[in-house]
């Protein structure tokens, strides 16, 4: 899809004829957390780029990079150091070495003929799939502040958007939600009538591989909060706090309760969930939806490759809907710098559980792969009937 690019990124897309690849540390410290991986290429006729990972269009430089070195057939012919050929090496790997469970799967739909425009439109069932994350805060907040709630069926409005009904002691209340998509993986959640009549309160959720973060303010009633969910090797970590009027009044931070398969196949159809294995580490999240977590690392001398399988699985009484994304961290253990490659996102949309049919997207996710994810699945709808459990 054709889109308004800014002048670095059209730089970028446009470099060829690569000459050198050098990976450094810009902060120049000794290895640890303050280390700034940073890439600089020299090609064409004596020009060069030079950024660094907290600059915008890093990893499109890494992947465009990446790209290019995969394109040569003598690849000699480029300059580097040993130590960025041993990292470059590495991410660039074979078809054969990519163990991602999305990079496995996705191979499978490589011979078929994917759809360039979805036959279901995802953003109704996000809705629906939400519906419990937002019933879950609301429920928290009115109990923090003393006022009783309880909560009756949603219901799809006018336009897409949601009516959510409830009732404190003797009043109905009726919730008003509206949805803004910014990305597949963030969007906003604008909820009427929070407290008092006309007071709203918005939502910002934003998915992201290792880490699910909830923003939520109402000016109306002037509360600020943010809700962190934080995973890694060793398990997952759950942050939130809370200010009324610029007075912390809320604050905790605590453990995520770990789940089993067993505990998502009991109401998931297993056909969704495929990547799914007891390798997997799986976490609860408190309105009953989940997060995966899988890795695989892998030393040769000191490069240490570290494959992550991450997801979410989020559904109400009739609909699933799974976020899972595959990407490869490369580290040099000897510098500490590292780059990511291997980049990928599925999404898999079950709009009825009784009627196992599943639409399955790849979406651009910014990282070079060394499939072809980016020219046979990205931005392509595939669809699939499922057999009974």
């Amino acid at each position: 899809m054709y889109r308004i690019m800014d002048a670095e990124e059209i730089e970028i897309n446009k470099i060829d004829n690569l000459k050198m690849i050098h990976i450094y540390d810009l902060s120049g410290s000794a290895i640890g957390s303050e280390n700034v991986t940073s890439l600089a290429v020299y090609y064409g006729d004596n020009k060069q780029k030079n950024l660094c990972a907290m600059d915008k269009h890093y990893n499109l430089l890494v992947e465009r990079v990446l790209y290019l070195y995969s394109r040569l057939e003598d690849k000699s012919s480029i300059m580097m150091d040993e130590a960025t050929k041993n990292m470059i090496d590495v991410a660039m790997g074979s078809e054969d070495d990519c163990i991602l469970a999305v990079s496995k799967l996705g191979k499978r739909y490589l011979s078929w003929d994917g759809e360039e425009v979805p036959r279901v439109n995802n953003q109704t069932y996000i809705r629906l799939t939400t519906m419990p994350m937002i019933r879950y805060y609301l429920t928290e907040i009115y109990s923090m502040l003393e006022v009783p709630i309880e909560f009756k069926e949603d219901k799809l409005g006018w336009h897409g958007n949601v009516i959510l009904e409830a009732s404190s002691g003797d009043k109905d209340i009726i919730f008003p939600i509206r949805f803004d998509y910014d990305s597949v993986n963030s969007y906003s959640v604008h909820i009427g009538n929070f407290l008092k009549e006309k007071s709203v309160i918005v939502f910002d959720i934003s998915y992201g591989e290792r880490q699910l973060t909830v923003n939520f303010t109402s000016e109306d009633a002037g509360l600020l909060g943010q809700s962190s969910f934080i995973f890694d090797k060793t398990g997952g970590l759950s942050k939130t706090s809370i200010s009324i009027n610029d007075t912390l009044v809320y604050y905790q931070d605590t453990a995520i309760a770990e789940a089993k398969v067993e505990d998502v196949s009991s109401f998931v159809h297993m056909g969704v969930l495929e990547l799914l294995s007891q390798n997997v580490r799986i976490s609860r999240l408190p309105w009953n939806s989940y997060y995966m977590f899988g890795y695989t690392e892998n030393v040769t001398k000191d490069i240490c490759r570290t494959d992550y399988d991450t997801g979410y699985i989020d559904c109400n009484e009739d609909a699933v809907l799974v976020r899972q994304y595959g990407v490869s961290h490369i580290e040099n253990k000897s510098t500490g710098l590292n780059i990511k490659t291997n980049g990928s996102m599925m999404e898999r949309l079950m709009p009825d559980k009784k009627n196992a049919g599943i639409q399955t997207c790849f979406y651009p996710v910014g990282y070079y792969s060394s499939w072809d994810y980016k020219n046979n699945l990205e931005n392509k709808y595939f669809y699939e009937e499922l057999k009974e459990k």
